[in-house]
């Protein structure tokens, strides 16, 4: 039950995305609330309608998503249509398989990695990797050793490179008492950029958990990676 794929129809979305243009600025953003865009055949309809919208009123400015990890072909063809619009996010997480192992996560593999930033290069499409850390078993050598092998399989030119911290989502498995103690997790809170405000004169905000070491990744690996 936990891989069954469920999606609206194709007509329920292209109505919704007509519905939006039509009172959106047309400076706006369009954010896709899809970690596995492209996973399905009729996303390529999605983006051939996002295109079309775009080219008729000009909106959306800007397309936020996150691309499928096993769908290297659909991706490229979904990149060439919203090419200006997104870039393709790539996300690595780690470069180390023994972190990925660890933390149950699984990367788009070497040579289809290679394959989608060779066409993506060749249709002039930006792409994004973002990296994670620290996450449980990475090290001080094994990240900044991902990252040095990752700049020799990406393009610097058309490549943007995130790196983010290790969020504990509330509920997650990493989050749980057991994982904090197994891995040795020390987290701290910090307040969300651009969400906060005052209601009847009291202060409300969001904040994240995140972590900033691990029994194999002090602190002082994190200052020094960060610099």
């Amino acid at each position: 039950m936990l891989n069954k794929i469920s999606s609206f129809s194709l007509d329920r979305v292209a109505s919704e995305l007509h519905y939006i243009s039509s009172r959106a600025a047309r400076d706006g953003r369009l954010f896709f609330g899809d970690a596995n865009f492209g996973l399905l055949d009729q996303d390529l309809e999605v983006a051939r309608i996002i295109r079309d919208i775009h080219q008729r009123t000009g909106w959306p400015r800007d397309v936020y998503l996150y691309m499928a990890k096993n769908a290297g072909e659909r991706v490229i063809e979904i990149a060439r249509l919203l090419r200006g619009l997104t870039k393709v996010s790539l996300a690595r997480q780690s470069m180390s398989p023994d972190v990925l192992a660890s933390t149950k996560r699984a990367n788009l593999d070497d040579q289809t990695f290679a394959k989608v930033q060779e066409e993506l290069g060749l249709a002039n499409v930006e792409s994004m990797v973002e990296l994670i850390y620290p996450l449980p078993g990475e090290t001080k050598q094994s990240f900044l050793g991902g990252i040095d092998n990752l700049f020799k399989q990406v393009d610097p030119r058309r490549t943007e490179v995130r790196m983010y911290p290790t969020e504990l989502l509330p509920g997650s498995e990493l989050a749980s008492t057991e994982s904090r103690e197994k891995y040795g997790l020390v987290t701290g809170w910090r307040k969300l950029s651009g969400h906060e405000l005052s209601l009847s004169g009291t202060s409300i905000a969001e904040y994240q958990e995140i972590v900033l070491a691990t029994n194999t990744f002090s602190s002082a690996d994190q200052h020094d990676s960060r610099a």
